[in-house]
């Protein structure tokens, strides 16, 4: 969840850089070079150079904008560690981060904050750090992938990149966050090769996100999406019970739903979709739709009620009904009580559309609370009710929602049984969901207990 803006970008916008910043075949040597050339408009040119790069590339307005794409330079979001976390860029489509940035002069040492004790990451490599404690020295690649794995452990999952002016001599600890973390690191000095193309690889998705964003108005496909192995929290839970114990999380959905037990046919199987590893985990946003051939038509009514991007979602599958019919489960897994919290950050059309989607499902459910509560503080589980609805009652597709709750996750935050029982009956209580509303019936939520000491 993004809490402030960050810096305002019109003094990028309205600096005069060498013009060879808008040739789109710039090296990445060049855009080095360019730091000393445009040294007189910053303090420290190095952000400013790459954000103008970026707008350039993405063909944005003078605010950083352009139909629901959104470049934000230095973003401040809540970090999965509890605290608030800045990143150098942000790329967001519909509020939510599609790549996070971070700019680097050179690297090497950095002083730990106090902010930074807490990170996860951080605490995972605290024995090779002199002295844990505030201001003591630290890798800052270390410090700089804890900080963007903070805010990736808070929100969806993003591409990441951190750009480096200066070549380095020890990869050490960039080879192990490139292979462990999902992350990339693009080097300048002395890089010969086209500034963009080399982006283009790093971010794989950036290329496509690009072109179909401009053909299609901000639709971001299939491509766009989730993908790879989780590190730790709830995304890595449910990755492991989805391929490697399918079985016991299947007994648990089934014994938790007599509403889904009266649907299936006497097989009693689901089959799984994602996250699968022989689909490198992929997650689905709106394209779920397109899994099944019968439900290809359907997307096109989907988007009548929801923006085109739609919610990425831990997990789906399917199950055979009677007479031939084909169900739905859409899973949302959380590992702690924190993910719970969320709030709108669509642009302005989608906005609208969402409002209006979430107050019928406000009137469906019988509920009285004011739309903020649904908005800006339970807007993920608000949205994951609104396509419950949405599929089961305007598109007539089975359709439920599957909240697993991981407790005593030990490689994060351990949030035991009773304390997720007491959440969930606090926030259906403020958001005044009547007990006898139909949709509880479509609503599965289960509690895995973890063994990750």
């Amino acid at each position: 969840m993004r809490v402030r803006e960050g810096k305002n970008l019109s003094k990028v916008y309205n600096s005069d850089f060498p013009s060879n910043m808008h040739n789109p075949d710039i090296s990445c040597h060049e855009v080095y070079q360019l730091k000393n050339k445009c040294s007189g408009n910053f303090v420290n040119p190095t952000e400013p150079i790459i954000v103008q790069l970026l707008s350039n590339y993405l063909t944005l307005n003078e605010s950083g904008e352009r139909d629901g794409m959104r470049l934000l330079w230095g973003p401040i979001y809540k970090g999965g560690a509890g605290n608030n976390q800045e990143i150098d860029i942000s790329i967001e489509y519909d509020g939510k981060i599609i790549f996070g940035i971070s700019i680097k002069s050179q690297f090497g040492g950095g002083y730990l904050e106090n902010a930074d004790l807490v990170l996860p990451l951080i605490q995972d490599y605290k024995d090779t750090i002199k002295k844990f404690e505030y201001r003591g020295s630290v890798s800052d690649v270390l410090q700089d992938m804890a900080r963007i794995q903070n805010i990736k452990e808070s929100t969806d999952q993003f591409e990441s990149i951190t750009i480096l002016y200066s070549k380095v001599s020890k990869k050490k600890w960039t080879e192990k966050f490139s292979t462990g973390y999902s992350h990339s690191y693009l080097f300048l000095e002395d890089n010969q090769r086209s500034f963009f193309q080399e982006l283009e690889e790093k971010l794989p998705n950036l290329k496509s996100f690009k072109r179909n964003f401009k053909e299609n108005y901000g639709v971001v496909t299939a491509n766009s999406t989730g993908k790879g192995r989780a590190i730790k929290g709830s995304r890595l839970h449910l990755q492991n019970y989805v391929n490697d114990n399918q079985g016991e999380l299947n007994e648990l959905i089934l014994m938790s739903s007599p509403s889904l037990l009266a649907f299936l046919d006497k097989e009693l199987s689901i089959e799984w979709k994602s996250p699968l590893r022989r689909k490198d985990y992929h997650e689905y946003r709106n394209e779920l739709l397109d899994v099944l051939d019968d439900w290809m038509g359907k997307r096109e009514e989907l988007e009548k009620y929801w923006a085109k991007i739609g919610p990425q979602w831990d997990g789906i599958a399917i199950v055979k009904g009677k007479n031939g019919q084909i169900g739905l489960l859409l899973v949302e897994a959380k590992a702690h009580l924190q993910e719970m919290q969320s709030k709108i950050q669509a642009g302005d059309i989608s906005k609208v559309k969402i409002e209006q989607t979430i107050e019928e499902v406000k009137t469906y459910v019988g509920s009285n609370a004011p739309l903020e509560i649904w908005l800006e503080q339970y807007y993920q589980l608000s949205n994951r009710l609104a396509y419950l609805h949405i599929l089961n009652e305007k598109i007539g597709i089975p359709t439920w929602l599957i909240l697993v709750n991981f407790a005593d996750d030990h490689t994060h935050k351990p949030t035991q049984i009773s304390a997720w029982i007491e959440h969930y009956r606090s926030v259906f209580s403020k958001m005044d969901i009547s007990s006898s509303s139909a949709i509880f019936k479509q609503i599965i939520t289960i509690y895995p207990v973890l063994d990750c000491k």
